[in-house]
């Protein structure tokens, strides 16, 4: 986590360094898919100056979680690529499923019991983005290192890698 971190902020200020804050965009909103560990739908929204915010909807076994990001993006020198970092956070509704066997004579029953439970965490983002100049089409790879606590007394932390691929409008 403190390697990705590292990584992450030493991009961050490379970028900074290096080249100039991409001044306009390609596309002004992007919807597609993030495949992670943090999988799910997403959605972009370019502002002015390289801003933008993204939003991830995301679906587990019995939970549903919400993301919203805040990137900055940076031009690269290469035509259509993009590196960006930001941060934000994440809540997760549901939660861990527990499972009691009853036996009833000489068959088996089941009875399943779902808790639910809730999670929020901090998101940290770094990656890149290119998009393709005759299609409207983006892809993306990015990490996510993360922080989450639940309500059930736990502190969960991931790097999260993703690849990414978003239709632009």
């Amino acid at each position: 986590m403190v390697v990705m971190l590292i990584t992450v902020f030493s991009l961050s200020a490379t970028a900074q360094q290096e080249v100039k804050p991409s001044l306009g965009s390609d596309y002004k909103n992007a919807v597609g898919l993030r495949f992670g560990e943090t999988s799910g739908f997403t959605y972009k929204h370019m502002f002015n100056n390289g801003n933008a915010f993204e939003g991830i909807l995301s679906a587990f076994p019995y939970t549903l979680g919400v993301t919203g990001l805040y990137e900055k993006h940076f031009n690269t020198g290469v035509q259509g690529l993009r590196w960006y970092v930001g941060g934000g956070g994440h809540m997760n509704i549901g939660g861990p499923v527990s499972r009691t066997y009853y036996y009833y004579g000489d068959g088996r029953y089941r009875y399943v019991y779902r808790s639910g439970g809730f999670a929020f965490g901090v998101d940290a983002i770094g990656g890149a983005e290119y998009k393709f100049k005759k299609i409207p089409l983006a892809i993306s790879s990015d990490l996510k290192p993360f922080i989450e606590w639940n309500d059930y007394g736990n502190i969960y932390y991931t790097i999260d890698p993703s690849l990414g691929v978003k239709f632009t409008f």
